[in-house]
């Protein structure tokens, strides 16, 4: 009997060993896919990390593009209406000056015209209007 306890127990004894084992290596895999599933989080929210940072940059760059683009098209803008209002502002002038110089060349021409008309009836020459000689017409 005593054989038989001391081999129950040996065989006790071994499954306990196979069994401290066999957690060991459990855990062993569990800590190593455990720190495996950390390294590849990690990395990918590294590179989700430069991914956004990147982006960020590009957009950070278009954005003073489009303000220097902006800025460039005000001044063009400003500059080309204010050319537009001096334009303007010359174009109604000289039609002020045409206006008046087209009233004084009606004004000398009305002026003028009588006495004209006369000299040319009293030199015998045909009055430009009706084709007479005479004053009357």
């Amino acid at each position: 009997m005593e054989s038989t306890t001391e081999s129950m127990s040996s065989q006790v004894g071994t499954l306990l060993k196979e069994f401290q084992n066999a957690q060991r290596e459990a855990l062993e895999a569990g800590r190593k896919r455990e720190q495996e599933t950390n390294e590849r989080t990690q990395s990918t929210v590294s590179e989700l990390m430069d991914s956004v940072t990147s982006l960020v940059q590009q957009i950070a760059f278009a954005s003073s593009k489009m303000e220097e683009s902006i800025a460039a098209l005000r001044a063009t803008t400003t500059s080309a209406i204010s050319q537009l209002s001096d334009g303007a502002d010359q174009v109604n002038a000289a039609s002020r000056n045409f206006t008046a110089a087209s009233d004084k060349v009606t004004g000398a021409m009305n002026q003028a015209s009588p006495s004209t008309s006369w000299r040319s009836t009293a030199a015998g020459n045909p009055h430009p209007i009706c084709n007479s000689t005479a004053r009357s017409c």
